[in-house]
């Protein structure tokens, strides 16, 4: 099964969307895709997709990720269909109309050509787009751990491309302590899910790498496909969205 990533960002337009809303779409993607693979999805403990929605300008975006071509036949295909116009939010009786659909596809090989890259910038700058937690002995961790976000980026890639090697405990420890975050603007709040509410943080970080130029390509590589893959806990409802902000290279 080939492993690229894709995107599908729809532009919507409705009357009271917000954040609190995410898990919702959820809903509306199962009821879109065939309940032959709507069921293979229910039986992952890591899945092959994630989605949210977020807000640029005052305008609502609803953004699904898949993270292989199973995924993006089964999943974004049949959300690209020009049929797939509207929908409605039964929390609250909100009817969406999509304005906008644009598809975007990056192939996995492109994120493991940048890990040559020796022209590797060492602060990377992370925004967290939707509310973002971790599950830790069986507490929410709502901190911004650098080795909770590595290990559950380490966690995702691998089970997409494979390769258990990419979650073992000494490269975990070492891209844990070899980077540091140096500044942040973040806040917590709540997601509200299914009848409950899960803390966690939403926000902007800067990272640092100080260890070699090889940690670093592999730690940026790893953000990169967390752009798709989503950090953390419940990135099928809506939580733990990112993206990279990229600034000038290093001096």
């Amino acid at each position: 099964m080939d492993n690229n990533l894709a995107s599908l960002t729809m532009r919507l337009e409705a009357d009271g969307l917000n954040y609190k809303k995410a898990s919702d779409f959820q809903g509306v993607m199962f009821a879109n895709i065939s309940d032959e693979y709507g069921d293979f999805l229910h039986q992952q403990q890591l899945h092959p997709y994630s989605q949210y929605i977020f807000f640029e300008n005052d305008t609502a975006y609803w953004r699904i990720n898949t993270l292989n071509e199973d995924a993006y036949d089964n999943v974004i295909v049949p959300l690209s269909n020009k049929a797939f116009n509207t929908f409605n939010i039964h929390n609250g009786n909100i009817e969406v109309t999509i304005r906008e659909k644009q598809i975007q596809h990056i192939k996995l090989q492109s994120l493991l050509d940048e890990f040559y890259d020796a022209n590797i910038n060492k602060t990377i700058n992370i925004e967290f787009r939707t509310l973002t937690a971790f599950k830790q002995r069986g507490r929410y961790n709502i901190t911004p751990d650098l080795r909770l976000i590595y290990q559950s980026l380490m966690m995702k890639y691998s089970s997409i491309a494979g390769n258990d090697n990419m979650i073992d405990e000494e490269t975990l420890d070492e891209l844990a302590y070899n980077s540091q975050i140096i500044s942040y603007n973040l806040f917590s709040s709540i997601f509200p899910m299914e009848g409950r509410n899960i803390p966690g943080f939403v926000g902007k970080i800067s990272i640092r790498f100080y260890g070699t130029n090889t940690m670093a390509s592999y730690a940026r590589m790893l953000f990169r496909y967390g752009e798709f893959s989503g950090i953390g806990i419940k990135t099928g409802m809506g939580m733990g969205a990112i993206r990279i902000i990229e600034k000038e290279k290093d001096k």
